[in-house]
């Protein structure tokens, strides 16, 4: 059974939390939960955090996705009954208004996950706690993870961080049984080719890499990893058609394992695109005229090595 909510519009969530209380404790079957803000709330520049407690009955839930203006420490609460949980989405973000500093230091066991998507918010002047996203990793057991997709929403003249040394603190943890690493957009200068080194040489077992590309594409050609057999990026493509066709035909020498090289059009990025890369598989033979598809409202076409828009706006071939 799935079930996906939508939050009621307003701050008082008691008759809401209660009938979610009651729907998980009477339903068995339920093994996906998803948690959405309503539409009519607040944009998410003026986040309002909601506080829901659910626990009971929460044993045989598979895939979790937790709002974004729902607290973390309730979160962390409910993992300790998810022991069966899979896959998991949810918002790191500092928050005034909760114990932030207890949640990312709570331990939690989760012998059974297999992906995680975790993206950070920072909608703040001031910066709580530096280096959440390898605290965190410390105290989370997530034995039999694989596939970790993360993205980083710091909003524009709010506190930058340098690069993605957040992130390389959770790979020096975590990174050792990943076979799937997809770094989402950034508001911050984009990493140079050393830090998305020190980040790969942690993760030694990675077959494929998804990466946000906003600078020069050949900082792919010189990285070196034994093992990585696909690369995607996400780029202007408009932009960038020029040197795409020399890019793609480059062979890095230090990616001996390398298959393909794929390009993604950032222009239909969406919290859920981040599913596409896995969605259409890399090791998939393209047929000479190529795949259409449409996935939550978009029409996509895979041709070549391009994955691309086919509405009036975004057609480039």
């Amino acid at each position: 059974m799935v079930i996906s909510c939508f939050f009621p519009f307003g701050d008082d969530l008691t008759v809401f939390e209660e009938s979610m209380k009651h729907v998980i404790a009477n339903c068995s079957s339920l093994s996906n939960l998803v948690f959405d803000p309503s539409f009519l709330s607040q944009n998410t520049w003026r986040i309002v955090s909601h506080s829901l407690r659910i626990e009971d009955g929460a044993l045989n839930i598979r895939h979790l996705e937790w709002g974004h203006n729902l607290l973390l420490d309730d979160l962390v609460s409910l993992l300790q009954y998810c022991t069966n949980l899979e896959s998991l989405q949810f918002h790191l973000r500092d928050d005034h208004h909760y114990d932030f500093r207890n949640a990312i230091s709570t331990s939690v066991l989760l012998p059974r996950l297999r992906e995680l998507q975790l993206v950070r918010y920072n909608a703040s002047s001031i910066l709580l706690i530096e280096h959440a996203e390898s605290r965190l990793a410390a105290r989370w057991s997530m034995p039999q993870l694989r596939r970790f997709t993360y993205d980083n929403n710091d909003f524009p003249g709010f506190v930058k961080r340098p690069g993605f040394v957040d992130i390389a603190g959770f790979c020096r943890i975590h990174g050792g049984s990943l076979r799937y690493l997809h770094l989402g957009p950034d508001w911050r200068e984009w990493i140079g080719q050393d830090a998305l080194q020190g980040i790969l040489d942690q993760c030694p077992a990675l077959e494929h890499l998804v990466l946000w590309m906003s600078g020069n594409l050949h900082t792919v050609c010189s990285l070196v990893h034994p093992k990585i057999v696909w690369i995607d990026v996400w780029v202007e493509m408009a932009s960038t058609l020029k040197i795409l066709e020399s890019f793609l035909q480059t062979r890095p020498q230090g990616l001996l394992s390398l298959d393909r090289v794929r390009v993604f059009d950032n222009r239909f990025w969406r919290p859920h695109a981040t599913d596409l890369p896995s969605l259409l598989p890399p090791a998939t033979a393209v047929l000479e005229d190529g795949f259409e598809y449409n996935y939550i409202g978009l029409n996509i076409k895979q041709k070549g090595n391009l994955v691309f828009r086919t509405d009036l706006t975004c057609n480039f071939f």
